[in-house]
Parts: structure tokens; C-alpha cells; sequence
């Protein structure tokens, strides 16, 4: 994959938004029993206003106040991956990107910063990092003609050299299947 900056120099910044699941308002109502940490209210009714880890719709609760924050900061989520953002952009002719994957941002942008502190007044941030070399099993390079190459050939060794670990080494072959075999050919139940 790679993002195009024309003529203009991109940049690229990462973060991630701490406990992002307990951000976002609950969707449906949700019924507790108060624990001891409640003191004197122990055995109470609750019911959740926050989403939770673990109950069925908090990542789908995240993602949709995340998209509310993506729309109000004017990007608009494209129509090959509902968690890649872009907008136009107002530094430059061109487009602003931010890539999402459940509490993971990447924000590849002439100024990602701006960006990002839009984010970090709705939610806490962690582990924001500026250019950052590596990102969720890619590895990202910003070329000397202003592009940024992102590519997963780091993350592929590791699987490769950990397979060979688990089951030895990997034999070597020009195609995947022999040329002789002809499963379309098959008429097994199976």
C-alpha cells in the first residue's frame, strides 16, 4: 500500500486511546449488581452509562462515537474501508488521512499533530509517537520523494521465522500447487 503526497511532504503520527472502550456511551441498557468497591451500595441495581470490555456492542459503541469525533472534524470515512478517514485538506491541494483500527490511530497529514489534538481533547491519549517506523505489523517509510511506503515485511518474517520454529523449515517451490493437479476436476462430496 502506498499513500501519494504529490508534490507536498506528508507526515505521519500514531497514538492510541487509552481504556477506549469505557469512552464511549453504552447503546443499550446494560444491568449490574454493585461489588463491594461500592461500599455501603454493595448488592445495588446499576446500570451502565459507559461501555465495558467484554459485553457484545462496546467495540462497535467505540467505533461509532470515534466516526461521530472523524465527521465533526470534517473527514468522511471512504468507501473501500469504513476505518480509513480522509478529508481535504487545508494546508495543501491534497488529502488528509487517519487510519483506525479499533483504539489505534494513524494520521498521515501535512500537520498530523492538529489531528491528533483534536482527538486528545475527547479522549486520553497513550503512546503518541511522531514518524513512527513500525505500526500494527507494518512497517511505514517515508520516501525521499515525499511519499510513505507502508508494507508488512517485518511482520511476515517474524510469522515465517516462527513457523519455522514450530514446524522446521519452509521448502522452497516455484508455484504453490503441482501443475498436474487439478482440483476444480474433484467431484468428492467434500
Amino acid at each position: 500500500l502506498m499513500v501519494i503526497a504529490a508534490k507536498n511532504d506528508l507526515n505521519t503520527m500514531t497514538t492510541d486511546v487509552a481504556n477506549a472502550f469505557c469512552t464511549a456511551p453504552c447503546m443499550e441498557k446494560i444491568w449490574s449488581i454493585a461489588g463491594k468497591e461500592f461500599g455501603n451500595r454493595e448488592g445495588s441495581k446499576v446500570s451502565l452509562k459507559r461501555a465495558l470490555y467484554g459485553t457484545k456492542t462496546a467495540s462497535r459503541s467505540f467505533h461509532e462515537f470515534l466516526g461521530a469525533l472523524m465527521i465533526r472534524m470534517g473527514f468522511q470515512p471512504s468507501r473501500a474501508d469504513q476505518d480509513l478517514w480522509w478529508r481535504k485538506s487545508d494546508d495543501y491541494d491534497g488529502y488528509d488521512y487517519l487510519a483506525t483500527h479499533v483504539d489505534d490511530v494513524l494520521c498521515v497529514a501535512k500537520n498530523p499533530s492538529q489531528y491528533i489534538s483534536q482527538i486528545e481533547q475527547e479522549f486520553k491519549l497513550r503512546d503518541t509517537t511522531d514518524e513512527p517506523s513500525y505500526y500494527l505489523g507494518n512497517d511505514l517509510k517515508k520516501m525521499a520523494n515525499g511519499r510513505i511506503h507502508i508494507s508488512s515485511t517485518t511482520y511476515t518474517k517474524e510469522v515465517i521465522r516462527k513457523y519455522q520454529v514450530d514446524f522446521g523449515p519452509i521448502r522452497k517451490r516455484n508455484i504453490p500447487m503441482d501443475p498436474k493437479c487439478h482440483p476444480e476436476l474433484d467431484t468428492t462430496p467434500l
